[in-house]
């Protein structure tokens, strides 16, 4: 990877971050935090690893709602992380904290 996507990647995972967080007024979407974002190298793709806090069911509604096609409060975000397109988004549950706290009990 180079340094050119992993500033991209950073950048992307804030941008996200925020309009998650103060853009979006879907309820299905419980308290998220994009943890890790990793763009495919032609830009063209973009996993975005978030952390859900809450039931199992309040992540799968979650991630439903997330899966649904970005509004362009999310999407309009991009052109000014320097990018020329908006890539292609795949939300993904990140799951790492989960099995770290089952592994210290």
């Amino acid at each position: 990877m180079s340094q050119r996507t992993e500033r991209i990647d950073e950048l992307l995972r804030q941008e996200i971050g925020k309009a998650l967080e103060s853009e979006l007024a879907d309820p299905r979407i419980g308290f998220v935090t994009v943890t890790d974002v990793e763009t495919s190298s032609d830009l063209a793709h973009a996993r975005v690893w978030v952390s859900v806090i809450g039931t199992d069911e309040q992540r799968k509604e979650t991630l439903a709602a997330l899966r649904r096609p970005c509004p362009t409060s999310v999407t309009g975000s991009i052109p000014r992380s320097g990018c020329a397109a908006s890539p292609s988004w795949r939300f993904r549950l990140d799951e790492s904290i989960e099995r770290g706290r089952g592994s210290c009990i």
